[in-house]
């Protein structure tokens, strides 16, 4: 559960990021039409949740392009990296599945169809909800968290116009203006404590919030 819900979220956040900046992408969301799957696809490509990951020992000195890698020594392979190699050449990445962001072999990541269908999902929602969203701050202002193994934005700050909610008859209170939270999020549970933080985004996604 614990490695699996941080570079789910990440997935989702990094796909919104590109939804919300990209004009190949952006430009089609107030016609209708949300590529949420091309953009899942070029995220994988290019911004993967975990960009660095498959560790390997080699069982004997090797040489590989001129480098030597010694037996027993830690080798870090960067998913990301070999995704966006140069000589790969991939400009359409819509469709193409073939990257590395789930690793391969047989220690590939076990859960790719759920992750995709979850990141997918959660994308819609959110557009359906929210089809006015965008960015608060230019995307290039954006901050990547700082780690050895993911592909993680710091914040993904976004704004959308208040809701009004329409009272259902005459005499009932007047229109009630919402807009966006300020505060982190935090769950009420019984007995009135709220929670902030990891436990609660855990808990409101378990119950599928």
């Amino acid at each position: 559960m614990g490695a699996g819900t941080e570079p789910q979220q990440n997935l989702i956040a990094n796909s919104l990021r590109l939804l919300l900046s990209d004009d190949r992408f952006a430009g089609s969301l107030s016609g209708g039409s949300l590529p949420v799957e091309d953009a899942l696809d070029e995220v994988l490509w290019t911004d993967p949740p975990m960009a660095n990951y498959a560790v390997h020992y080699p069982i004997h000195d090797v040489v590989y392009e001129g480098v030597v890698l010694r037996a027993g020594h830690p080798l870090v392979v960067s998913l990301a990296a070999a995704n966006t190699d140069p000589s790969l050449k991939a400009d359409h990445r819509a469709g193409n599945r073939a990257h590395l962001a789930w690793s391969a072999g047989p220690h590939n990541c076990p859960a790719q169809s759920p992750a995709r269908l979850i990141a997918a999902v959660a994308v819609e929602k959110l557009l359906d909800r929210l089809p006015d969203v965008e960015l608060a701050v230019p995307v290039a202002e954006l901050t990547w968290r700082p780690g050895p193994f993911h592909r993680a934005l710091a914040a993904l700050p976004v704004t959308f116009p208040p809701a009004t909610v329409t009272p259902s008859t005459a005499g009932d209170e007047p229109p009630v203006e919402r807009s966006a939270p300020t505060s982190q999020p935090s769950e009420v549970p019984e007995g009135g404590r709220v929670r902030h933080g990891w436990a609660a985004r855990l808990l409101a996604w378990w119950r599928g919030e």
